[in-house]
């Protein structure tokens, strides 16, 4: 019986978006602990959940664990994804579907952010993100980036990449900087709770003067009042950390744009954003572990 794992995902309009997911499925199929890695998308992205199935039963593989690519088990995880499988074990009886639960809570996780805390970039090499758009672009009209100034369709794709734009790296003394983690943030309160969790593993760790959420919408602190926390702690230097696993809008164009606005309100602090947490191998490693962790 052939073994394959499935990445579930929602999906983003913003185009490119599904390149670290797509990064993800390349290293679990390269350590051929899987016959077939493959990722499905709920809306969107490409493919969709039911071609990403159809594909597994083309190639013969039977056997299908489904992981998915979420941060905690929202309606996506607990309402969306169950009707997807039940459909698709409708539809094809011969196969063993399992599901396995998100990310949530992990150690490792606190490891990559503390290792992604180390890889800082200075503005404005924080926008790091926009290439992945603009060499994603599939001209669509509805995606969030269209006809503006980092559009592919607009704008040459540049030459550079990551490993020369981490050239202009970020030093400092891990006693005067802080750990500043910008995350979505839930209207459930308690699915932060994960994330939390993470965090408190690196307050434990005493690598950082201080460890500060900041929350795009929902949820409070905003990302300026955890900024200005970590400025009247005493910390002369802020490592910002995406808690996110995609690309997104948030990731490409807002969370820079919050820490631009930053860097002219602190003028004598040193501001660095690393690339979000999705990029880290330690999720592809966790990602991997989940699907064992799921009982046949």
């Amino acid at each position: 019986m052939k073994k394959g794992i499935l990445l579930f995902s929602h999906g983003s309009l913003l185009c490119g978006s599904e390149s670290t997911l797509g990064e993800h499925v390349r290293r679990i199929q390269a350590t051929g602990d899987f016959d077939l890695a493959l990722a499905g998308f709920m809306n969107y992205s490409e493919p969709a959940f039911e071609d990403t199935v159809a594909e597994f039963v083309r190639q013969s593989v039977t056997d299908i664990t489904v992981v998915p690519y979420f941060l905690v088990p929202g309606k996506f995880v607990r309402v969306d994804l169950p009707a997807r499988v039940e459909a698709a074990r409708l539809l094809h009886p011969e196969l063993n579907i399992r599901v396995a639960l998100p990310l949530g809570f992990d150690p490792a996780l606190s490891t990559a952010l503390i290792t992604l805390a180390g890889q800082l970039r200075r503005q404005p090499d924080w926008r790091v993100s926009e290439l992945e758009v603009r060499k994603g672009c599939r001209n669509r009209s509805d995606c969030p980036m269209y006809d503006v100034a980092i559009c592919g369709t607009r704008t040459a794709i540049p030459k550079s990449n990551f490993s020369t734009l981490v050239a202009n790296t970020f030093n400092t003394n891990p006693d005067e900087t802080a750990l500043l983690v910008m995350v979505h943030g839930s209207p459930r309160t308690s699915a932060n709770a994960p994330m939390h969790e993470v965090l408190e593993v690196i307050r434990q760790s005493g690598r950082f003067k201080g460890v500060v959420a900041g929350f795009m919408e929902c949820n409070e602190p905003d990302i300026p009042t955890a900024i200005r926390t970590c400025v009247e702690s005493g910390a002369k230097a802020i490592a910002a950390v995406p808690y996110f696993l995609h690309t997104g809008n948030h990731v490409a164009d807002d969370l820079p744009t919050i820490l631009d606005q930053a860097v002219m309100d602190y003028p004598d602090i040193q501001f660095g954003m690393s690339a979000y947490l999705g990029t880290s191998e330690a999720v592809t490693d966790l990602l991997t572990r989940r699907s064992n962790e799921v009982s046949p």
